[in-house]
């Protein structure tokens, strides 16, 4: 079953926080999986500290598609248990 997922969510390029939702697809820790070179030295996230740092990255499935939040980002999260499995069906 999967979760619903409300949070506030600061965009790395602009720095604005936005309220994002959706359901959770997957969860993944970059110290275990690591992302690809090309993603971790690239130029737009290169001056970026809280990137360098970030080890969690939730995947949502939103209306827009799928998103990939990085937990370190949020501010306030709710998450909503069983109820994502309903939701995934009007997305």
């Amino acid at each position: 079953m999967s979760s619903l997922i409300l949070c506030s969510y600061k965009q790395p390029a602009n720095g604005e926080s936005r309220i994002r939702w959706g359901v959770l697809d997957a969860t993944r820790d970059t110290k275990k999986e690591p992302l690809s070179l090309k993603t971790i030295k690239g130029s737009y996230r290169k001056d970026d500290p809280i990137f360098q740092r970030s080890r969690n990255i939730e995947t949502l499935q939103t209306r827009d598609g799928f998103r990939c939040l990085y937990k370190e980002r949020q501010n306030w999260r709710i998450r909503i248990p069983l109820v994502g499995s309903v939701v995934k069906k009007f997305l």
